[in-house]
């Protein structure tokens, strides 16, 4: 498999070493001193899932190509990565990590970049959505008590990553399928801070990912 010199890299998040020979294979051929630090740009800020998951992939990917890697945060429900993305030279030193959420981004029209500006070059995660609370301040210790507190009526908060976002859907799936009103859900700019004010009770109950 190539990859054309005129297009892009993403990463699909969607687990983290399956694809590093396509990197390997677009920047064959050039020294490492010669070679400008390859930028990693992801929309999640520092501490956040897909920042995790993009500094996870770095560690192996800097050995196998003897290349400096850098990680650029933009911060922004996906969208300015995306666009920071697209203003960047199509010379394969510019790695996008792509999730369900850019999908959507993409397809609520909130960015110029199309699915044919990127050449794909590996799987990096599974990324399943997981309803978390905090240990020390929930009322629920198990997820029975989780069920059966929302079909009751308890009021809760629900943090997520921005809005209209796969934090926002799996909520408004989960109410759905418990057969109750979508509760109130809080929107924030990255995980690391969800999972912060989660802790410190901003918020009930937090939509993350096992990062």
């Amino acid at each position: 498999m190539t990859i054309s010199p005129a297009r892009k890299s993403v990463i699909m998040l969607t687990a983290i070493t399956a694809g590093l020979g396509f990197v390997a294979l677009a920047s064959a051929g050039t020294q490492a001193a010669e070679k400008p630090a390859i930028e990693v740009i992801t929309h999640a800020g520092a501490g956040g899932g897909t920042d995790v998951n993009s500094r996870m992939m770095m560690l192996r990917s800097r050995r196998t190509l003897k290349q400096d890697m850098v990680v650029v945060n933009k911060r922004g429900g996906g969208a300015a990565a995306m666009n920071y993305f697209m203003s960047r030279p199509a010379d394969g030193n510019t790695i996008l990590t792509f999730t369900v959420g850019h999908a959507i981004t993409m397809s609520k029209g909130k960015t110029k970049l199309k699915v044919e500006d990127l050449a794909p070059l590996a799987r990096g995660t599974n990324d399943p959505q997981i309803l978390m609370v905090s240990c020390k301040a929930s009322a629920y210790k198990t997820p029975e008590d989780f069920v059966a507190g929302m079909k009751n009526g308890d009021k809760l908060k629900f943090g997520g990553t921005q809005t209209g976002t796969i934090d926002h859907v799996t909520v408004f799936l989960w109410a759905k399928r418990l057969g109750v009103p979508m509760p109130t859900y809080i929107p924030f700019k990255g995980g690391g801070e969800l999972a912060t004010q989660l802790v410190a009770g901003t918020v009930d109950v937090g939509t993350l990912n096992l990062s």
